[in-house]
C-alpha cells in the first residue's frame, strides 16, 4: 500500500465525522459561552494534534511496522476521544445546563470528563490489542502510592467537591474568613480564591472552609442579596431621642441613596446611653458589597448634614472631674 492510500484510510469518515463534531462545538461554545473558552483551546489542540499524526500512522502503514502502526492508532484515537469528550462535556454543562437553569459545579464536570477519559483510554487500549488486565493492575498500585503520597491535596480535592455539590458558597459571593472578608472569584480543585476589597488575593486551601466556620455576607433565603450595615454617631443629651431618630429617619427615606435598599427601609435607633451622649446607629441593607466604605460614608454626610440643619450637633465627648481641696477642716471631718 502505498502513503497516498494509507493517509486516505486513515483520515476515513470516522475522522470526518469527528472534525466535523469538534468544529461545530467549538464555534457553539465560543458563542454562547465565552468564559469555556480556554478549555476549547485545549481540547481543539487534543484534536488538532491527532491530525497532526495521521501522516505518522499512513508511513508506518505503507512501511509494514505493525507494532508502531498499532501504537500510534492508539495515540491518535485516545486523543480523539479526549477532545470529543471534553467539548461535548462543556457544552453539556455550559450551555444545555445553564439554559435549563442548572448550574453544575466545575468541580463536577472535570471529574466526569476525567472519569471518561480514564474509560476512554482503557477501551482504545483494548481495541488496539493491549494487556488491559496488566494496565488496570499496574494503575491500581500506581493510584496507592499517590493515594498515600498526597494525602492533602486529595483532601482539599474533596473538600472542593463538597464545597461545590452543597453550594455552601458560589463565585460571585461574598465571604469572610477570620477578620478578612471578599468576593470568591474562584474555586478550583486544591484552593478557592477570595479577593479582598484593597486587591488582595486570598487563597485559601478547600479543606480549611470545610473544618472551620466562615460567613456568606449578603445571603439570605428567598431574597436578593443584601448586607446590614451599621453606621454609628453620638448625640448630647440635651436633644430628645425622639426627635433626633425622627430627624435622621426622615433624611434617610426622603430620597434614594445609592447602593441601599429601599425594603427594608433605612432606620435609625437608640442604642445605648452613656456618661454625657447617647449613641444612636443608623442600620441599612447594602445591595453591592463591594462598596461598603463609600455608602457608609454617604449615610454619614446625610445624618450629619440633617443633623445640623435642625441645630443637632454631634456630641463632644466630656466628663466631668470633682476637685475638693484639701484643709485642716476637712481632715477633721474625715477622721472624727
Amino acid at each position: 500500500m502505498s502513503f497516498g492510500e494509507a493517509l486516505v484510510a486513515e483520515a476515513g469518515a470516522r475522522t470526518l465525522y469527528l472534525l466535523f463534531v469538534v468544529l461545530l462545538a467549538g464555534i457553539a461554545l465560543r458563542l454562547l459561552a465565552p468564559e469555556e473558552r480556554t478549555r476549547v483551546r485545549g481540547f481543539t489542540l487534543l484534536f488538532a494534534l491527532s491530525l497532526l499524526l495521521l501522516p505518522a500512522a499512513a508511513a508506518l502503514r505503507a512501511c509494514g511496522d505493525p507494532v508502531a502502526y498499532r501504537e500510534t492508532v492508539a495515540v491518535v484515537s485516545l486523543l480523539q476521544a479526549l477532545a470529543v469528550i471534553g467539548l461535548l462535556a462543556s457544552f453539556l454543562f455550559a450551555v444545555v445546563a445553564s439554559r435549563l437553569g442548572l448550574r453544575a459545579p466545575r468541580i463536577l464536570s472535570d471529574v466526569l470528563v476525567a472519569a471518561a477519559g480514564v474509560a476512554a483510554f482503557f477501551v482504545v487500549a483494548s481495541r488496539s490489542g493491549f494487556n488491559v488486565s496488566g494496565l488496570i493492575a499496574t494503575s491500581t498500585v500506581l493510584t496507592a502510592v499517590i493515594g498515600l503520597s498526597l494525602q492533602d491535596t486529595l483532601g482539599n480535592v474533596m473538600a472542593g467537591m463538597a464545597l461545590q455539590m452543597d453550594q455552601s458558597v458560589r463565585v460571585g459571593e461574598w465571604v469572610k474568613v477570620a477578620e478578612l472578608s471578599g468576593r470568591v472569584t474562584e474555586m478550583g480543585w486544591r484552593a478557592t480564591s477570595v479577593e479582598t476589597r484593597n486587591g488582595e488575593t486570598l487563597v485559601i486551601p478547600n479543606s480549611l472552609l470545610v473544618k472551620n466556620q466562615f460567613l456568606v455576607l449578603g445571603r439570605r433565603s428567598g431574597a436578593e442579596a443584601a448586607w446590614r450595615r451599621w453606621v454609628y454617631f453620638n448625640v448630647d443629651f440635651r436633644h430628645s431621642p425622639t426627635e433626633v431618630v425622627a430627624t435622621v429617619d426622615d433624611v434617610l427615606t426622603a430620597s434614594p441613596i445609592p447602593h441601599v435598599a429601599a425594603s427594608p427601609a433605612p432606620q435609625c435607633v437608640l442604642m445605648d446611653l452613656h456618661e454625657s451622649y447617647a449613641r444612636y446607629a443608623v442600620r441599612y441593607w447594602l445591595t453591592d458589597l463591594a462598596l461598603d466604605d463609600p455608602t457608609d460614608g454617604v449615610v454619614r454626610t446625610r445624618v450629619y448634614l440633617a443633623l445640623k440643619r435642625v441645630g443637632i450637633p454631634l456630641s463632644i465627648p466630656a466628663q466631668a472631674v470633682f476637685v475638693t481641696e484639701e484643709s485642716e477642716e476637712r481632715e477633721a471631718v474625715k477622721s472624727g
